[in-house]
């Protein structure tokens, strides 16, 4: 639409006077004050570099190629970062390769040669356990205690007089291990001879 007499600058100046006043605000797009001044900072460092480039072509060429190079050493360190990370990380088991089975006799042994009886005998009973639990004499779950275990022998098919000193031996390791926290050099030979009977009487 044209006004006939007015210039295009006097038609801008009144536009811009209508919109100023208080009944056009909610038209008006503010911009927040963070926003006004990153712009500006943005022009400021824009106009800066124009200035550098016009005054020293050379020194701006350093100045984009050691930030160049800087955000380069940035995102390798980041990569290098993540890579050992993740070779840090522990590895998903293979299903196809399934850990050897615990040697309770040999940590019995070890325990015993520095005088830690009472662990040895631990771990005599362990490797008891899982002969009888290998070779289908005994079904025990984790959760089951001692009490299930000995009314489970008792039920069990091994030699009544090699059973009967079994269970007598878990009552004293578990005296030793709860209560009195010691245990004897003859309470882990009577595991040691009670293994070897295990290995023999179940096949």
């Amino acid at each position: 639409m044209a006004f006939p007499g007015a210039s295009d600058q006097e038609i801008r100046a009144a536009a811009v006077e209508v919109l100023a006043r208080e009944e056009y605000a909610r038209f008006r797009f503010v911009e927040p004050d963070w926003v006004i001044a990153f712009q500006r900072w943005i022009e400021g460092v824009l106009q800066w570099l124009r200035d550098l480039g016009d005054a020293s072509p050379v020194l701006l060429f350093l100045l984009l190629g050691g930030l160049l190079v800087v955000l380069v050493v940035m995102i390798a360190h980041i990569v290098w970062s993540l890579r050992v990370a993740m070779r840090g990380a522990p590895a998903t088991p293979k299903l196809d390769s399934p850990r050897a089975p615990r040697d309770f006799t040999a940590e019995a042994e070890r325990l015993a040669s520095v005088g830690d009886t009472l662990g040895a005998c631990r771990a005599l009973q362990l490797a008891c356990l899982d002969l009888l639990l290998r070779r289908g004499t005994l079904e025990l779950a984790r959760h089951h205690g001692n009490a299930t275990l000995r009314a489970r022998l008792r039920r069990s098919s091994l030699p009544p007089a090699l059973r009967d000193e079994l269970i007598a031996a878990i009552d004293a390791l578990e005296r030793g291990w709860f209560r009195d926290r010691e245990t004897s050099a003859d309470l882990y030979a009577d595991w040691q001879r009670i293994h070897r009977g295990l290995s023999g009487a179940v096949s």
